[in-house]
């Protein structure tokens, strides 16, 4: 598993490597649902032109099993991602969300049961 993050909005991503079982079952519904859009289109226009040899869909399910989490990283890369190490600890930024929970339930703004979950 690799990590992303873009420079300019902080934001993280997971891309994971080998097979996507979610792209060989869901397609290219899930290649919109990572906002893949383009691709989502082309492949479906591709799966709809071929769709008479039923083995060109075929190939193409499989492909997206196989080659999803690739494509998804250059998506990543072209939308200003970079990669980066992730040692897998916590960051600064996860302990200052859990102080601030920590502090919304000394509060009694939190429950012990919001805190918990």
């Amino acid at each position: 598993m690799e990590y992303m993050k873009n420079s300019h909005t902080g934001q993280t991503r997971k891309v994971r490597t080998g097979f996507s079982w979610e792209a060989f079952l869901l397609g290219v519904l899930y290649y919109a649902y990572k906002g893949m859009w383009g691709k989502a289109v082309l492949y479906t226009a591709v799966a709809l032109i071929f769709s008479w040899t039923l083995i060109v869909p075929l190939i193409l399910w499989f492909w997206f099993g196989f080659e999803f989490n690739e494509e998804y990283k250059e998506f990543l890369l072209s939308e200003g991602f970079s990669v980066y190490e992730h040692s897998g600890e916590a960051t600064f930024s996860e302990y200052d969300g859990l102080a601030k929970l920590k502090d919304l339930k000394d509060s009694g703004a939190l429950s012990d049961e919001e805190y918990d979950k």
